[in-house]
Parts: structure tokens; sequence; C-alpha cells
């Protein structure tokens, strides 16, 4: 759950957590989720960092103290581009999905532990994760 609670660590402390940052896993929180054209069942993901608080609530880092915004993709829809419409790594096929049911993104405002900060080709940092997609839909009965 995402909180209204101020993050109160001072600048030094922010600093020394980009640093160390770099090449680790950073906790994120889904902002948004775009189909990716072309590839079915597979979604460029918006996140930003958030900070962990209490209780099993977290806060988004404030912008101007942000290790990192950006694109995030999730690693189990990977296989997804295959023609018989595979579903996550362990080759699930979504044809066997009830008429009315199908694959979604991981919906927005999901907590991601640990997603691992990587360097694209084109030299921009995108996070990749691993969570299972939830079907969801309404059963169509004839």
């Amino acid at each position: 759950m995402l909180s209204d609670e101020p993050d109160t660590r001072d600048k030094v402390d922010i600093i020394r957590e980009r640093k160390a940052t770099c090449g680790r896993g950073i906790d994120i929180v889904i902002t948004n989720a775009i189909p990716i054209p072309g590839l079915e069942y597979r979604w460029r993901y918006s996140a930003c960092a958030v900070r962990p608080l209490r209780e099993g609530r977290f806060t988004k880092v404030p912008p101007d103290q942000n290790p990192w915004v950006g694109d995030a993709y999730n690693t189990f829809e990977a296989i997804n581009d295959c023609e018989d419409r595979c579903v996550q790594g362990s080759g699930d096929k979504t044809e066997g999905l009830p008429q009315g049911l199908d694959l979604q993104p991981i919906g927005v405002g999901a907590v991601v532990l640990d997603a691992q900060l990587v360097d694209t080709a084109d030299g921009k940092a995108v996070a990749l994760f691993h969570l299972p997609n939830n079907v969801d839909g309404k059963c169509v009965t004839s």
C-alpha cells in the first residue's frame, strides 16, 4: 500500500542509496501499463522507486530524490511473442482459457520488490522484474 507519509532521510543518505542502487535491486511501484505493439500479452510498464515505511506500506520517493523513474518489463512475459499464445515462463497457453477470460498486465499500484536495474543497448536504464500476470474477465456462458 502506498502512503503519503513523507521521507525524512537527509540528502547524504539519499546519495548513498543512489550509488548503492546501481546494478542492484530496487523497489518500485507500477504506475502505468501499455501494451507493446505487435506483441501479444506483453506490456511496457511505467514505474518509479518506492521506499518501505512500516506495516507493509511504501511511499514514492520524491522526484528530486528519486534514484530511478522509467520503463519496466516483466521477464515472465518475455515468452509471450511465440506463435501458440504462450504465457509466462512456464509456457502455459492462453488458448485453454474459458471464453471471456484473458491475461492481464500487472496492476497499477503493485509494489515490486527487488526489480533489477539494467542498461539497454541504447544506454537507457530499465527495471526488470518477474511477477505472474493475473487472468481476469467474465466467463461467457452459452
